[in-house]
């Protein structure tokens, strides 16, 4: 039946909007999980990580780097953050290097050792098309270190928040507008985000048949129109909200805590780590 498949299409938008916004309740609960990073202070943990990440960018070796990709799977574990939670993040990470550096692998790029010939004869490539030894070292050493550098910020966001994150960002001396770009977009982008599911669910719901060119664009354009109204008058209300309360555009932070000494023990391990990773190149 026609009218059973097309609704299908509305409702599948609807629920990749509904998980979407999930992900904010997700990273609050790791956030809260009793973690090792989690109970770090939030300056002290975000200056540690960005000396990790800042230390992994200076490899060279894919030894080293597989090092560093060891280290962040580590505080993935030491965090209390599954696999399976972290897992897409790696499978992106994995394409976007393919989709870039894969044609390192070949010897049209990285010349050496023949590990795998994928064509044997091309026309205008008579010794056809092969995957090296060096460049398998190239895309290994690339993915190793962008995925590392990624998992550090992302356990970096999850189990400190992003009031605290922000909070931390601006204690730590980041322009007070962007932290107010930062906090409006974070927190009404999932606001927008439950108003798509809404128009997602309410399209459905009154869709019987699936329409088909030109009548398909019509209704999508209208869908667009009508998230782009809501948000624009969802801006202006919110402005004037906050002037009401006397907003002045400053934005002000409950105080962190005092760093301890496991959180001064923390920023010092991270130094050492960053710093043994560019010393181990040599």
């Amino acid at each position: 039946m026609p009218g059973g498949k097309v609704s299908e299409s509305p409702v599948a938008i609807a629920r990749q909007f509904a998980a979407f916004g999930a992900r904010n309740l997700l990273v609050e609960e790791i956030a809260n999980r009793s973690g090792l990073p989690q109970r770090i202070e939030p300056r002290t943990k975000l200056i540690g990580i960005v000396c990790l990440i800042i230390g992994i960018s200076f490899t060279r070796r894919v030894e080293v780097a597989a090092g560093a990709f060891l280290l962040a799977l580590i505080l993935v574990l030491l965090s209390r953050v599954r696999l399976r939670e972290i897992g897409g993040l790696w499978l992106a990470i994995f394409l976007v290097v393919l989709l870039i550096g894969g044609g390192s692998m070949f010897d049209l790029v990285t010349p050496g050792r023949t590990v795998f010939t994928v064509v044997s004869r091309v026309r205008g490539l008579p010794d056809g098309l092969a995957i090296t030894s060096s460049g398998l070292l190239v895309f290994s050493r690339l993915l190793l270190r962008l995925t590392a550098s990624a998992t550090l910020a992302y356990l970096l966001y999850v189990t400190t928040g992003p009031q605290k994150l922000l909070g931390a960002l601006s204690s730590l001396g980041l322009p007070n507008i962007f932290v107010v770009l930062l906090l409006m977009t974070h927190r009404y982008l999932f606001v927008l985000v439950k108003a798509a599911e809404e128009i997602g669910l309410a399209m459905a719901s009154r869709t019987i048949a699936v329409g088909r060119g030109a009548s398909t664009r019509k209704l999508t354009v209208f869908a667009i129109g009508s998230l782009f109204s809501r948000s624009s008058h969802l801006a202006n209300d919110v402005h004037h909200a906050m002037i009401s309360r006397g907003f002045v555009g400053q934005i002000r932070f409950l105080k962190s805590p005092r760093p301890s000494a496991k959180d001064f023990m923390w920023s010092a391990t991270c130094f050492i780590v960053a710093a043994l990773l560019v010393c181990a190149n040599g």
